[in-house]
């Protein structure tokens, strides 16, 4: 599951617009490289807005042990992030 592309809004100014689908190009990248379980659970929440229980159900496991995994994986992805965007300073 990989985030959708967003939502183009004709009165953004077209760097506006070219700034959010290079964004999107970058956040698709990095969550290409998170482990699958780890994306799910990152996709369920963040993208989808699901539930800490309803993740839980989703994935057969318990409330508190996707919050745990999902403490890791948004901790894996912001070094992730980082890293991208200091490899693009000059």
């Amino acid at each position: 599951m990989i985030a959708s592309e967003p939502e183009i809004d004709p009165d953004d100014a077209p760097c506006d617009c070219e700034a959010r689908l290079v964004n999107s190009v970058i956040v698709r990248q990095l969550l290409a490289e998170i482990p699958a379980k780890q994306r799910t659970l990152l996709v369920l929440r963040e993208v989808n807005g699901m539930s800490i229980d309803e993740i839980a159900e989703i994935v057969g496991s318990s409330a508190e042990a996707v919050r745990k995994q999902l403490w890791r994986v948004r901790k894996l992805f912001g070094k992730r992030l980082q890293q991208h965007l200091t490899e693009d300073e000059p």
